[in-house]
C-alpha cells in the first residue's frame, strides 16, 4: 500500500477481484480495474454493477457527469464501434467530430449517414447539407389521423391515413391543405 496525503494506490490482494485501484484516503474509489473481467471504473469500484452490454468502462459521478475527448484544433475526435481489427470492421459505427471544419458525422455499416455542419444544418445521406434539413434519398412518413400535435407558429407535413395516404400540409395557424395528384 503506497499512499500520499490525498490518494492511495492499492495493489491486488488474494481476497479481492481488484487488480488495481486508486482511491482517496476516505476510501472513495477514483479508478478501479477489476481483475476478474477487465472492467474499468472511474469514480466507482464496481463497474460490473452497471448494464452488462455497456460496462467495460464506467464513468460515475453522483451529480452531473461526463466525458471529454480533447483533440487538436485541426484534428478529429472520434468514438468508433468496431467488430474487427482491420478494414471497415474497425469503424462499423462511429461518432466523429472534425475540428478543422467544425462538423460532426455519424456513421453506420462503415458509411457516413448523418452530418451536422458548422451552421447546425443536418444532412441525412449527404456530407454537405445546405438547409436546416437536407435529405438525399427517399423519405418515408407514417400515416396519422390528424395533425394532433399542431403547435401554433409551426407548419407541418403529414400523411392522412383516412385519405388513402394523402399528403397534407398544415400552416402555422392550423389550416390544412392537400395537393391533388393523379396516380401514374
Amino acid at each position: 500500500k503506497l499512499s500520499t496525503e490525498k490518494v492511495e494506490i492499492i495493489p491486488p490482494n488474494t481476497d479481492s477481484t481488484t487488480m488495481f485501484e486508486v482511491s482517496q484516503n476516505d476510501g472513495t474509489s477514483i479508478l478501479t480495474v477489476d481483475s476478474s473481467n477487465g472492467k474499468v471504473g472511474i469514480g466507482t469500484a464496481a463497474p460490473s454493477d452497471y448494464a452488462s452490454n455497456a460496462n467495460d468502462l464506467v464513468v460515475y459521478g453522483s451529480g452531473d457527469s461526463g466525458m471529454t475527448i480533447v483533440s487538436g484544433t485541426g484534428n478529429d475526435g472520434s468514438i468508433y464501434f468496431a467488430d474487427a481489427n482491420s478494414g471497415s470492421g474497425e469503424y462499423r459505427g462511429y461518432i466523429w467530430y472534425n475540428h478543422d471544419v467544425d462538423r460532426m458525422y455519424l456513421g453506420s455499416n462503415a458509411e457516413l449517414r448523418v452530418t451536422i455542419n458548422e451552421d447546425g444544418e443536418v444532412g441525412i445521406g449527404t456530407a454537405s447539407p445546405n438547409a436546416k434539413l437536407t435529405v438525399e434519398g427517399t423519405i418515408s412518413m407514417k400515416e396519422q389521423s390528424d395533425d394532433a400535435t399542431h403547435v401554433a407558429g409551426y407548419s407541418q407535413i403529414w400523411v392522412d391515413d383516412a385519405g388513402a395516404g394523402t399528403l397534407m400540409f398544415t400552416n402555422d395557424s392550423g389550416t390544412k391543405y392537400t395537393i391533388d395528384v393523379t396516380a401514374v
